[in-house]
């Protein structure tokens, strides 16, 4: 009985690869994908002062949480094969998600859009795997049409769990039979998904449906204009790590994620506590995980974090046990020491990609110029079209000698 539940416990940790929970953990129940600017989505987060008398509630309710994310891991995992849990997360999280929020569209219309933009992400994370090059263009649009087509409101940060699954995705490339059950996976996801957001909000009334937003896409818009930037980032990102063939390119896509939001002003305080928390979070690992803990104890350590995690809506402490979290699932590829590094250096690269694409966004003001050129060549062209094609009035030289003509 020892025996199968090491085997088991082995299984797990290898297949479900928990630095995905560096989903970062990004996800959150106040994870990121329910975070910082919007508010905790499960009632998942410690309360304040005036609510202590609920904490022992809200203790059950992230037992409760956790227990059905990892559950539904494992039961995803053993349909859809250990290859294919970078999908369960990203589904699991996207039902907590939606019985809080909705898309801002006919509900109707809702879960053709989940279901295409599940399927979306793993056909087109797949195609930009198969050239760095190729996948310039490839991801730079697919990230787009993912923002643009999952809400109505990139505030509500619906987008984030397609995003997500599109990140990993494309980090996890997989091919022949596990590609097949990836796209089974996801179908199966999002109509249980789909079937959950009906459910929910079946009662909401929505005047826009799917094609109105595409019919609201302007150069000017705030969901435009982020879609873009974040397109932008996490393009680059995933260029790096295919062009150098990085063993954790998530880490910098999931670094991007959380650090690109809908408006500028809101990277700067994030910034440090992210690149801060995987130095405290890495000596913490090393101590606690690498000297002390046995290997084989270390999903306590997957499971400690993730629940601990639940109980914060502070982003530096959410980051640190993402970073303790996404070291402990990366602990085969090294050394502590060199897991360690690895972690602070591609979370580096997505820090200094943010930099760079928000630095272009405030300065460069690429959209502007864009506008700016594309109006200037619509008056030059004007200007020429009436200097050169007057308009014609009925008692104009034109008009009088096509009537001479005529007659």
């Amino acid at each position: 009985m020892l025996n199968k539940f090491f085997v088991c416990r082995n299984i797990f940790v290898e297949s479900v690869n928990f630095d995905m929970f560096d989903f970062d953990f990004e996800f959150h129940f106040d994870l990121e994908h329910f975070q910082a600017d919007t508010q905790a989505l499960a009632p998942s987060a410690m309360p304040q002062n005036h609510r202590r008398k609920r904490i022992l509630l809200n203790i059950l309710i992230n037992l409760g949480v956790i227990t059905f994310l990892l559950g539904f891991i494992f039961l995803y995992t053993s349909i859809f094969g250990m290859k294919n849990s970078v999908g369960a997360i990203s589904i699991a999280t996207s039902i907590l998600m939606f019985t809080q929020m909705d898309m801002g569209i006919k509900t109707s219309h809702a879960p053709i859009a989940i279901i295409t933009l599940f399927l979306f992400t793993a056909f087109s994370s797949h195609c930009g795997v198969w050239n760095p090059f190729l996948g310039i263009l490839v991801n730079f649009i697919s990230i787009f049409l993912i923002v643009t087509f999952s809400c109505q409101a990139v505030t509500s940060k619906v987008y984030l769990p397609f995003v997500v699954c599109y990140i990993f995705n494309q980090g996890n490339p997989v091919e022949g039979r596990d590609f097949l059950m990836r796209v089974i996976g996801l179908l199966c996801g999002g109509i249980l998904v789909s079937i959950v957001y009906v459910i929910i909000h079946r009662k909401k009334k929505h005047h826009r449906g799917i094609h109105t937003l595409f019919l609201e896409l302007h150069p000017t818009s705030l969901r435009t204009r982020f879609g873009l930037r974040l397109a932008f980032a996490l393009t680059l990102g995933m260029f790096i790590g295919d062009i150098f063939q990085l063993p954790r390119t998530a880490w910098i896509g999931m670094t991007i994620n959380s650090l690109i939001l809908p408006f500028l002003h809101e990277t700067r305080p994030r910034f440090i506590y992210r690149i801060s928390a995987q130095f405290v979070g890495g000596a913490i690992f090393f101590l606690a995980f690498a000297l002390l803990l046995p290997r084989e104890y270390h999903i306590i350590g997957i499971f400690l974090t993730s629940y601990l995690y639940m109980f914060f809506t502070n982003y530096a402490f959410q980051q640190l046990f993402v970073s303790i979290n996404a070291l402990i699932g990366a602990y085969s590829l090294g050394t502590p020491l060199q897991v360690i590094g690895m972690r602070i250096e591609f979370v580096l690269i997505g820090a200094a990609i943010v930099v760079v694409t928000n630095l272009i966004a405030k300065y460069g003001k690429p959209i502007d110029r864009t506008k700016r050129m594309w109006e200037h060549h619509r008056l030059q062209k004007a200007v020429h079209n009436s200097h050169h094609f007057p308009p014609h009035t009925a008692n104009s030289g034109h008009s009088k000698n096509h009537k001479v003509h005529k007659d």
